[in-house]
């Protein structure tokens, strides 16, 4: 009917002569794209089924580049690299394989549908009906699901095809798989990409879910949605692995021929069995005499995240290749200046777990310090855990573990100031008690002078004295226990200083000389900057995602002018 009709309106466009009118031919209105982005940990929130070694808590800071695919090429809309931004927070749930957002109307039904069921006037049988039937409406649906959002900086043209380049591929140099293709049609589209656990395979193409009406009844128009992964291998192949060439561009000052001949080995895989482990020996080499070596130990056990979430992986070939030699040779020199004869690591590359600087190759995690007499962990856990069962990182195993560089008086100290802490919130809390109680002293009072009643007036007044001293004493104590916590933290952290392992500070200290250097976060001291003029703060181990995760351990980051940070 459609080609008839069409048929039918160009033989009426017919000027009076006979000659055919011009036909007009409407362009198809232009399509607004989007990607969003969904973290491990935000993909198992949605679906339980996807798990897997982790977990992964965000993908903020994610390099990544948009642009049209033509002809197998990709050609970014901007030359500048962006980060994925910090997520955005909705309640929703899985629908046809995409997320999907409640509405507000949505959100208020099942508010209201959960107060039905937690109706304590309700029969048991009655609320027995009322949580079967909220659980069956509502029992997917997620709260505070993260995603970072993507738009695409303009509209797209029909028959347009677009996509990301991530992590490393998104540098200049690269962005050889461009990830996630869809081809834009007659509707908006929405790609929700899905960091997924477990040894997967590659697969970076977008599906196709869902078609759904969106906007206002008068407006309504259809969105497709479709549904893609980013898993281990997504992330390996995004990962481009460095090369010799890579090592002979660093500076010479950096790393002289020697050293550069040494650090070679690690992107050919040329290594020293130790074991199930691997290491290479980088020769300081200053002149023909120097016969000062510091050996870079992988411990291969320590890769479970590669494993767990690559289908087929070469731990010697496929991982240390992937950082940048210019972080080698920052451990290197350091070692060379500290005197050290090895230095281990547990982790290097890594594809989904942790800082963006493991997944974009800009960070190595080192657990123990060797010179010739001594060998040093980089582990403090016992400090907050109490436990001598936590993990070793290092390949060693005694029945010391965790508790390592923590003496008796350091322990002592830290267990002082928490105490004191604790007290600072239990007299703020008596405080704050007491003055709830004056308060009510002073209502009592004054509605005992309204009444008249000399004898309540007198009773009041006692009792607003009484509530008077005890939250003048509460006050105090809550002040002086507010002044106790900083002292008793400065002593703690001069226990820090004191029982540091000079072999540790020296190394620190040793790292930053390197410009390549940005970070180094360890379990004595964390430094987010190590080229600004501000001092580490000492590690006190809080929960944050940030100090407890680097107890045992010392990571550095180092800078790439590309992918920033």
């Amino acid at each position: 009917m459609a080609q008839q009709s069409d048929v039918l309106a160009k033989a009426a466009a017919t000027t009076a002569t006979g000659s055919p009118a011009p036909v007009q031919v409407k362009a198809k209105p232009s399509v607004v794209i989007k990607y969003r982005l969904f973290a491990a940990e935000q993909t198992k929130k949605l679906d339980p089924t996807l798990s897997g070694a982790g977990p992964s808590k965000t993908l903020a800071g994610l390099a990544l580049i948009l642009g049209t695919v033509e002809g197998g090429v990709f050609k970014p809309f901007e030359d500048r690299i962006r980060a994925a931004p910090i997520p955005l927070s909705q309640v929703g749930e899985m629908h046809n394989g995409t997320f999907r957002p409640l509405s507000a109307e949505e959100q208020s039904a099942r508010a209201a549908a959960n107060a039905q069921r937690k109706n304590n006037k309700l029969s048991a049988e009655e609320r027995k009906t009322a949580e079967a039937e909220c659980t069956a409406k509502y029992g997917k649906v997620a709260d505070g699901v993260m995603m970072h959002v993507l738009p695409l900086p303009k509209r797209i043209e029909p028959g347009t095809t677009i996509g990301i380049c991530i992590n490393v591929d998104a540098k200049s140099k690269f962005r050889r798989y461009p990830l996630w293709q869809v081809t834009a049609g007659d509707h908006d589209i929405v790609i929700d990409v899905f960091e997924t656990y477990g040894k997967r395979g590659l697969n970076d193409k977008a599906t196709k879910k869902d078609t759904r009406d969106e906007g206002t009844k008068e407006a309504a128009h259809p969105v497709d949605y479709y549904a893609a992964e980013l898993n281990g291998d997504v992330w390996l192949r995004s990962t481009h692995p460095f090369s010799a060439a890579d090592v002979d561009a660093l500076p010479a000052e950096v790393a002289g021929a020697a050293m550069k001949t040494a650090l070679k080995k690690i992107y050919s895989a040329d290594f020293t069995m130790v074991g199930a482990d691997f290491a290479i020996d980088v020769p300081r080499g200053q002149d023909k005499a120097d016969t000062a070596t510091a050996r870079l130990y992988w411990i291969a056990a320590e890769n479970n995240n590669c494993v767990s979430n690559v289908k087929a992986i070469d731990i010697k070939r496929d991982v240390p290749s992937r950082i940048h030699p210019a972080a080698y040779a920052a451990v290197a020199n350091a070692a060379f200046d500290v005197k050290l004869t090895e230095v281990r690591f547990s982790s290097s590359w890594r594809p989904m777990l942790g800082s963006m600087g493991h997944r974009s190759g800009r960070g190595l995690d080192m657990v123990l310090l060797k010179d010739s007499d001594t060998a040093t962990r980089l582990n403090r856990e016992g400090l907050t855990s109490g436990s001598t069962t936590d993990k070793n990182h290092d390949g060693i195993v005694d029945d010391a573990r965790g508790h390592h560089n923590i003496p008796v008086e350091e322990q002592e100290a830290f267990n002082a100031w928490k105490r004191s802490d604790a007290d600072r919130i239990s007299a703020s809390a008596a405080w704050k008690r007491a003055s709830g109680a004056l308060d009510a002293a002073n209502k009592a009072l004054a509605a005992a002078k309204k009444s008249g009643n000399a004898d309540a007036i007198e009773k009041a007044e006692h009792a607003q004295t009484e509530a008077q001293k005890s939250a003048d004493a509460a006050r105090q104590t809550a002040e002086d226990a507010a002044k106790d916590v900083p002292k008793k933290k400065t002593s703690w952290e001069k226990q820090v200083e004191k029982h540091q392992p000079s072999m540790v500070g020296q190394f620190r200290r040793a790292l930053m000389k390197a410009d390549a250097v940005t970070q180094i976060i360890d379990p004595w001291y964390i430094d987010l900057n190590t080229h600004d003029k501000v001092d580490g703060v000492v590690n006190e181990q809080k929960k944050d995602g940030l100090q407890d995760i680097h107890k045992n351990h010392l990571h550095l980051t180092i800078y790439d002018s590309e992918l920033k940070g």
